[in-house]
């Protein structure tokens, strides 16, 4: 039972961060480049003050932690099947999106945050210092959460293999005699 749990808890939690990083950067990373040095710091620091929200935290965390309690639970050096590793190689995604956040992309949120931005020209240098990097790890975050949430959903396709050793129903078939 707690098994189920765990991993429809990991497919919707991995789900809502990859969409979330999905819908940034189709939506509004190319929104965020097509405007000049001021308004994309301004609107830039908006967003990293609203985006970290309980919520958020949640959902983040939840990408990460339920795919593990799943993966432990199953307990793969007992006889794992194909479920146990496509949760176990979300796991690792979920935490690689989840690391990358939070050393990477936080640390550059903060870096613009604390900018000194008076005149257009270091509103310039703001943004330049963080811009193409920064757009560069979001795409590393989301393929992996993308991918994480992907393996979670064939998780919950794949028949259920591992413990499943039952006894076999008698059979109801008549027999036939010769």
């Amino acid at each position: 039972m707690p098994f189920r749990v765990f991993l429809h808890l990991a497919a919707l939690s991995a789900g809502l961060f990859a969409g979330f990083c999905f819908c940034y950067a189709v939506v509004v990373t190319p929104a965020l480049g097509r405007l000049d040095d001021e308004a994309y710091v301004t609107t830039m620091r908006r967003l990293n003050e609203a985006v970290p929200g309980v919520l958020f935290f949640l959902v983040i965390v939840g990408s990460v932690v339920w795919p593990l309690a799943a993966f432990m639970v199953r307990t793969p050096w007992r006889g794992a099947d194909t479920r146990v590793w496509l949760i176990g190689a979300a796991a690792l995604l979920s935490l690689t999106a989840f690391v990358v956040s939070l050393a990477v992309e936080v640390p550059m949120n903060t870096q613009l945050a604390d900018a000194v931005t008076a005149t257009a020209d270091q509103f310039h240098q703001a943004r330049a210092a963080i811009e193409h990097s920064w757009n560069n790890w979001h795409v590393v975050r989301t393929v992996c959460a993308v991918l994480s949430t992907v393996l979670l959903v064939g998780a919950c396709l794949t028949p259920d293999r591992a413990g499943s050793v039952r006894p076999a129903a008698p059979s109801t078939a008549p027999v036939r005699s010769k």
